[in-house]
């Protein structure tokens, strides 16, 4: 009876699972790292990486590494406006100075904001660009550039030195102090998707600005567990004020309608 059983499902078994069904996945292969992939990922600092090619519809990139690209049907409106009215125009720039074996980076304010380390031109590992121009996870600057609208905020943000300038939309928030410190340090201590923590020192009162997407809805941000209020900066960022003196500042997205239906 036992040998019947056997030979039964070995006979279905093989009619239904056979050897294509056992084949390498395209999906796996597609996604499979490359040189470049490799390359970076000696890397274990926290970066972002930019795809020249086809950056906008590219997949691979954001599967194996944080992207300024990829793509999604429900982008963010604010993140669109970025790629269209300064990313693009700053990635031909980027290809131009690249053709023209120049490898300064400084004036690509957006690209480096948004703290791209590795710049991808290909699959081979010597398709990475390392950019040593970039603001990193968090920095502080020394001026606030007040706008009054969005688009303002949008132009401004392609024309300033974002290494030591921020703008903010001074309808959406109540703007005093112009000027600080930037002479401290921020470092950036742990990283989960929905918690980030940072340790800040400073001499005097300051103003951080952070490489990750302004997004009230669920993210909360304490100084010393203060709360304290997220600024909209450089149009798509966040900032927030610090006093001076040694702090850490924590970043939480609990977003109300989940934490309640928890």
């Amino acid at each position: 009876f036992a040998l019947i059983i056997v030979i039964d499902m070995w006979y279905v078994d093989n009619r239904v699972f056979g050897e294509n069904n056992y084949g390498r996945s395209p999906k796996k292969e597609f996604f499979a790292a490359n040189g470049a992939d490799l390359e970076i990922k000696k890397d274990k600092s926290h970066y972002r990486v930019f795809n020249l090619i086809n950056p906008w519809n590219d997949a691979r990139t954001s599967y194996h590494h944080q992207s300024l690209g990829g793509y999604h049907g429900a982008k963010m409106r604010r993140y669109q406006d970025l790629i269209e009215h300064q990313l693009t125009p700053e990635m031909q720039q980027l290809i131009d100075s690249l053709r023209g074996q120049s490898y300064n980076f400084s004036s690509l304010g957006v690209v480096n904001m948004l703290n791209t380390k590795y710049f991808v031109a290909g699959p081979e590992k010597n398709a990475v660009i390392p950019n040593r121009s970039g603001n990193g996870a968090a920095w502080l600057v020394n001026n606030i550039e007040l706008v009054n609208n969005a688009d303002d905020e949008l132009k401004t943000v392609g024309e300033i030195e974002t290494k030591s300038t921020a703008v903010v939309n001074a309808s959406n928030f109540n703007f005093v102090q112009k000027k600080y410190d930037a002479s401290g340090n921020i470092t950036l201590d742990e990283y989960k998707p929905n918690y980030l923590k940072y340790s800040i020192t400073s001499n005097q009162k300051a103003f951080a600005v952070f490489s990750e997407i302004y997004y009230p809805k669920g993210w909360s941000a304490t100084v010393d567990g203060v709360t304290t209020e997220i600024v909209q900066t450089n149009y798509v960022l966040r900032g927030v004020e610090v006093p001076q003196g040694k702090h850490i500042i924590e970043f939480k997205f609990v977003p109300r309608a989940y934490a309640v239906g928890d």
